[in-house]
């Protein structure tokens, strides 16, 4: 049973475990949560081991009795189990009927009434000794669920809180389509049409607060725009570097070549030969280019540290290998295509995979003929100079990629063509992530020595561009913002909150971009909302992710080792960095 997505549990059945190419993955052809019979063409997909858990046992005959109002619960739904919880427990229509129930979704704006049959405890599966797990009841209630439009105004200057707009329970945050606006649909709408205001929507689930965007329906953080490089890299002849041509067509890609001379052009050019690139057939091509658009050839990154495709989100930064060099893009979602469409796809695509290994071929002929080279033939240019075999694909998976600078979008992407969105500033390389923040690199590794090889892994560190910090206080329902950041005058808040907002390029306003929130210690909860004593482990060292505040992290977290909850406060924890030696 796979977990597909935040809040859902899908039935499926494992119809092959991968070998080399999908080492550590299922295939998996799924079935509906209200029929347990696999459908012959079923969705089929391939998934990490780690999301997959056996299908649990059925729920006791009297479990019913004891569910109460809030009460988080899993419900039945065509593509799978979906976690919700109790608003109202309704009586049975006719004597000796099972009761019904309004339930709400924890993650989603679903409400709607539903049979007793419908629905099932969550169980979680727990170690009762080494290499034995067993099924056990995991019983909790949901908080409180609310949401605030803020409506801000920034003069150049300043940021000012203008308005704000609260909802709370069941109302839904955006209209149904044909529906009329709500409250929070009219407040964005009303703020588009002033330059210097701009909204940020924060929302409370399951008693907790987060940033929600900017109140726009399908949010995705905006790209901030990269900072000046005012860094002067020095290159001799023979170095590698890599190249971004101005010319119309070929904005945003890097191609790799070496320097050839560093004097006897223009001042600040270097004389640079391509390494894809011809003149003409076997004559690569040379020129003269701008130092501003040459960088160093990137190092080597450590296995493992480069997101599976599963873990792109939409609007990620990535650079593809196509044409010959690198481009930069972003991930979308895949276009809905018509049936005459999708034909005429499968046709190029074959097309395309006949006129590959018809290329190869010919390559690996060339080569043999040539009696006087012992080299292995070259591998072929429509794959990256490190892809390896895996650039044809075998069952990786697959990801729909848009070029930044163009509106050119490729579908069914193999990963094995992407790399991570690689940007050089002031010396320095950092990656661009999700919402165009710059992710800092480190030559140490996780066993606290230097690679002498140069090869590079991500740091927890990362920062916005540009990005102007905000924060907020919730005060006895409502939200304010803060003049400083003098924490002495959060004592009487019960949350903060801290937001980026981005001034993109060609715009003269602030857009939201990222946040995080987070309870103040000093708060009292309300018996219903949910305490973190209950959520975590220390005992068995529960893994778990630990957000960072302060100047350079921006939202970011690292990955530790809980090793106590409790200490000078209640709710303070003691944790292990993976990443510190």
């Amino acid at each position: 049973m796979p977990q597909a997505a935040a809040g859902w549990w899908r039935t499926a059945v494992v119809s092959q475990v991968g070998g080399k190419v999908n080492e550590g993955r299922c295939r998996l052809q799924y079935t509906s949560a209200l029929d347990e019979q696999a459908e012959p063409n079923g969705a089929k997909e391939w998934r990490m081991l780690a999301e997959l858990r056996p299908a649990p046992p059925p729920p006791p005959k009297d479990w019913l009795a004891a569910v109460r109002t809030n009460e988080v619960l899993e419900l039945a739904r065509p593509d799978g189990w979906l976690t919700v919880f109790v608003e109202e427990k309704l009586l049975p229509v006719a004597e000796g009927e099972a009761p019904r129930f309004f339930v709400q979704g924890m993650k989603s704006e679903l409400a709607m009434q539903v049979d007793a049959s419908q629905l099932r405890p969550p169980v979680v599966l727990e170690d009762v000794q080494e290499g034995v797990k067993q099924w056990a009841s995991a019983p909790r209630r949901a908080g409180p669920r609310a949401a605030a439009l803020l409506t801000l105004r920034h003069d150049g200057k300043a940021t000012h809180l203008v308005d704000q707009v609260a909802i709370a329970g069941a109302q839904p945050v955006h209209a149904a389509e044909g529906a009329p606006p709500t409250l929070i649909d009219e407040a964005v709408a009303a703020a588009a049409g002033e330059a210097e205001l701009f909204t940020v929507l924060l929302k409370q689930e399951d008693g907790a607060w987060s940033f929600g965007g900017d109140g726009s329906t399908g949010f995705v953080s905006p790209l901030a725009p990269l900072p000046k490089d005012e860094h002067m890299t020095r290159y001799a002849p023979g170095d590698a570097v890599e190249i971004s041509p101005t010319d119309e067509g070929y904005v945003g890609s890097w191609y790799e070549g070496k320097v050839i001379a560093t004097s006897g052009g223009k001042p600040g050019e270097l004389h640079l030969e391509y390494s894809t690139l011809e003149e003409s057939e076997s004559v690569p091509l040379r020129e003269w280019q701008p130092r501003t658009i040459v960088r160093p050839k990137p190092p080597s990154f450590s296995a493992g540290t480069f997101p599976q495709a599963e873990s792109f989100g939409i609007g990620e930064p990535l650079q593809f290998w196509y044409n010959d060099g690198w481009w930069e893009c972003v991930t979308v979602p895949v276009p809905l295509l018509s049936k005459k469409e999708k034909r005429d796809k499968d046709k190029e695509a074959k097309a395309a995979k006949v006129a590959k290994v018809a290329k190869v071929a010919k390559v690996a002929k060339e080569a043999r003929k040539k009696s006087s080279s012992k080299e292995e033939p070259s591998a072929s240019t429509d794959a990256p100079p490190d892809a390896g075999a895996a650039a044809d694909g075998g069952g990786a998976p697959r990801v729909c990629v848009k070029f930044l600078h163009y509106e050119e979008v490729h579908q069914d992407i193999d990963t094995a063509l992407l790399r991570p969105c690689w940007v050089w500033r002031n010396g320095e390389w950092m990656w661009r992530v999700s919402g165009g923040a710059l992710q800092y690199l480190t030559t140490r590794m996780v066993d606290g020595k230097s690679n002498k090889g140069g090869t590079v892994r991500p740091m927890a560190k990362k920062w916005v561009p540009g990005g102007s910090q905000l924060r907020l206080r919730l005060r006895r329902g409502k939200w304010s913002l803060a003049d400083g950041a003098a924490e002495e005058d959060d004592t009487d808040a019960s949350w903060l909150a801290t937001l980026t907002a981005v001034r993109l390029e060609k715009s003269d306003g602030l857009v939201a971009h990222s946040g995080h929130a987070r309870r103040t210690l000093n708060e009292h909860a309300d018996a219903d909302e949910p305490r973190p004593h209950g959520r975590f482990a220390p005992k068995k060292q529960q893994v778990v992710e630990v957000l960072q505040e302060g100047d350079g992290y921006d939202s970011s977290a690292f990955v530790a080792d809980l090793l106590s909850i409790g200490g000078l406060h209640e709710e303070e924890a003691q944790v292990r960095n993976h990443a510190e030696p």
